[in-house]
Order: C-alpha cells, then sequence, then structure tokens
C-alpha cells in the first residue's frame, strides 16, 4: 500500500512507526523468499539467529535513502 497524509482523526493513544522503504521477504524457517516465492540468498550469519520453529513476514532495509 502506499502511504497517504493522515487527516481523519486525533492519532493520540495510537501507536505507530515510521514509513521504511525496503524489500517485502518471507521467512519460512529455513529460507528466506520474495513476496512471489523467489529465494532470497543470505549469507549464514545474517539467518543464524532467525527462529526455526515459526515462520516471519517482514521488510528488509538497510538504511535511508538506499532503495
Amino acid at each position: 500500500m502506499l502511504a497517504n497524509k493522515y487527516e481523519d482523526s486525533d492519532p493520540v493513544g495510537w501507536l505507530m512507526s515510521e514509513k521504511l522503504d525496503g524489500v517485502r521477504c518471507y521467512w519460512s524457517g529455513t529460507k528466506l523468499f520474495s513476496r512471489n516465492g523467489n529465494p532470497f540468498p543470505a549469507p549464514k550469519w545474517f539467518i543464524d539467529k532467525f527462529p526455526k520453529d515459526m515462520a516471519l513476514d517482514g521488510e528488509l532495509w538497510t538504511s535511508r535513502d538506499d532503495f
């Protein structure tokens, strides 16, 4: 989804985070995949501490203005 300016109501009490521009990625418990199912090669040191007993869905991000 693309971000839009929010003006509808008072966000007091809400939790929100900065929108980061990265690459969507899925962790199967053993490997990383793009949202289209393409394998994401990752160095062993990067995935060593990922959980082996659960899947994760998130975004790979390196730094601001790096996309």
